[in-house]
């Protein structure tokens, strides 16, 4: 049976998604689903597609950072919900990747994985990932809180319009350092507090600073992929 499954930035996500969902029909597949094509009535039983009592979704992740909160929260969940669901996490973190491939070639293959960084190209390409769109469309109150396609970015977890994972975290640690006397000179008394007015106020430091001094600068790639990493999510 072929399987397909979703990837989420953040396994742990996943009680709230699924606390909203209502049981599927018989054609239509339920949040997280084996596969987008696979109607509820054709899953195994206690699969994610199967909908009702006894339904198990399976999750697998490479990602064992804050493991005893999520698994804390994952337990709370399962015992707690009325709607029957439970969540099975399984934690990979050696040759993941191949272990994806395997799992799905063999018809294994968990109903979500999630990970920090999936080749996309190749896991959206061969059908292995189902997007989002319709999951994302169907609520609008979702749509408007997680403003999903304001940040979404091709080769990362947007492929050809299609949307295969959505920010769900933020990056502690990320912050702004600044020389007070160089922002004073060019008549800032603080950071701006808005991306645009910030972006503009860097513009015109280094503009005036004529190479002596710039209004954003990085000793290394990291820091700059961080600020770009806060900014999308």
């Amino acid at each position: 049976m072929k399987k397909t499954f979703f990837k989420l930035a953040v396994a742990g996500a996943l009680a709230a998604s699924l606390a909203a969902c209502s049981s599927p029909s018989s054609n239509t597949p339920a949040a997280g689903s084996a596969s987008s094509g696979e109607t509820a009535a054709s899953a195994p039983a206690g699969s994610a597609a199967s909908g009702g009592e006894g339904l198990t979704v399976e999750v697998w992740t490479n990602d064992r950072h804050d493991l005893d909160y999520v698994e804390a929260q994952i337990a709370e969940y399962n015992e707690s919900n009325g709607d029957g669901i439970k969540i099975n996490l399984t934690v990979i973190t050696e040759d993941y990747e191949n272990m994806i491939q395997m799992a799905y070639t063999g018809g294994t293959a968990p109903d979500i994985v999630g990970a920090n960084n999936l080749p996309l190209n190749a896991f959206a390409d061969t059908g292995i990932l189902i997007p989002l769109n319709d999951y994302i469309d169907a609520s609008e109150e979702y749509k408007k809180v997680n403003e999903p396609y304001d940040h979404a970015f091709e080769g990362k977890n947007l492929r050809n319009g299609n949307i295969y994972s959505v920010f769900s975290g933020l990056r502690s640690g990320v912050r702004v350092q600044y020389n007070i006397d160089v922002l004073a000179e060019n008549g800032y008394t603080e950071i701006p507090k808005d991306l645009p007015s910030y972006i503009d106020m860097a513009k015109a430091i280094t503009e005036k600073g004529a190479g002596e001094y710039y209004g954003i600068g990085f000793t290394s790639s990291s820091p700059f992929e961080r600020l770009l990493e806060m900014v999308a999510q």
